[in-house]
């Protein structure tokens, strides 16, 4: 587990040019758009609870392009939440 608190641009790209296994990345969508601009994310997991708001902030506003994503598994849990993985389609 690693902190970034500066510049995560720079801190995902140097961990991904390094072998190993795969990047978990937790944190808002400001982080998510700023990563997602330099297409720093290859795979997108969504967990969505069935609960209607009537208003909301869209996840990814501030995204200048949009993103092409395929939907690679989706699962459906007892609780009716739904997990969704995406691919990023780039």
């Amino acid at each position: 587990t690693r902190l970034i608190q500066e510049n995560a641009v720079r801190e995902v790209s140097a961990l991904m040019e390094k072998q190993g296994r795969d990047i978990g990345i937790l944190g808002s969508s400001r982080l998510a758009v700023g990563l997602m601009s330099h297409g720093l994310i290859d795979e997108y997991r969504f967990i969505v609870a069935p609960t209607a708001l009537g208003r909301g902030t869209p996840v990814f506003s501030g995204l200048e392009e949009p993103v092409r994503l395929r939907l690679i598994e989706s699962s459906a849990f007892k609780s009716g939440n739904v997990l969704l993985r995406y691919q990023n389609m780039r």
